[in-house]
């Protein structure tokens, strides 16, 4: 609770990322995560939800990177009822209209032609596929003009189906309200919408070592060079986080 200012924040995160995409569809989580909310929503266009969202004042955004997804909703708190409605709409009933799928492939498509123009992007790139293989953590440098162009309406809707449900959500609210009061609006919010198993592959813990060695990528059109040296490093819940953090920056990290 936090009466300071009157509006409403809402987080969802999804048990979902792109590395449980499949390779030959890499950019399906990302494409299924714009059109839920830029394809349409039932009984409402995409033009018609930023037209009501404008109207109140409130934003929706949703997103799913590599390890989850992310929803939120910002609205005033006098518009609650109306900003979980819509909210509900994006997160149960997208229709993922064929234009704007259309439009966003275009989009990404362009992306992908322009991906080599920056020596930065080549570099990052190319760097997680030396420090991780085929792990499913590459999935989403692994976008090819075929596997943009494979992904269809029902693979979305599947996509959709398979990770977007109450007992895969994470909620995390703040804002000028009651919890009492925001409990039950969310609960109203999930009425009625089945749960369902959820099994996700496997994602291997181990990492092997990258092979040592000098590794070159040659770009004649720049007159400048990026070196970059490394190795893996350490997984997010160890108990030294902080140690290392503090240590990172006294050497220059930060």
């Amino acid at each position: 609770e936090n009466p300071e200012v009157p509006t409403f924040e809402l987080t969802v995160l999804i048990r979902t990322g792109a590395m449980y995409e499949p390779k030959d569809k890499a950019g399906l989580a990302d494409m299924t995560a714009h059109l839920m909310r830029e394809g349409g929503v039932e009984g409402m266009t995409a033009k018609e939800l930023d037209e009501k969202l404008a109207f109140l004042a409130g934003e929706i955004s949703i997103t799913v990177d590599g390890s989850r997804g992310t929803a939120t909703l910002f609205c005033l708190s006098k518009d609650m009822d109306e900003g979980l409605d819509l909210f509900k709409k994006v997160l149960r009933a997208p229709v993922f209209d064929d234009g704007a799928l259309k439009r966003y492939r275009t989009d990404v498509l362009s992306e992908l032609e322009q991906r080599n123009s920056s020596t930065s992007s080549i570099e990052s790139r190319e760097w997680q596929f030396l420090m991780y293989g085929d792990h499913p953590c590459t999935m989403p440098y692994r976008r090819t003009e075929a596997s943009v162009n494979s992904i269809t309406r029902d693979d979305m809707i599947a996509f959709h189906k398979k990770y977007f449900f109450p007992k895969n959500f994470i909620f995390a609210v703040s804002g000028d309200f009651k919890i009492e009061d925001v409990i039950e609006k969310l609960d109203g919010m999930l009425a009625g919408w089945p749960d369902q198993p959820l099994e996700l592959a496997a994602v291997p813990m181990d990492i092997s070592d990258p092979t040592p060695g000098v590794y070159m990528i040659a770009k004649e059109d720049v007159n400048q060079s990026r070196i970059r040296l490394g190795h893996i490093g350490v997984t997010r819940d160890i108990p030294d986080q902080y140690a290392l953090l503090v240590m990172n920056d006294i050497l220059g990290g930060g």
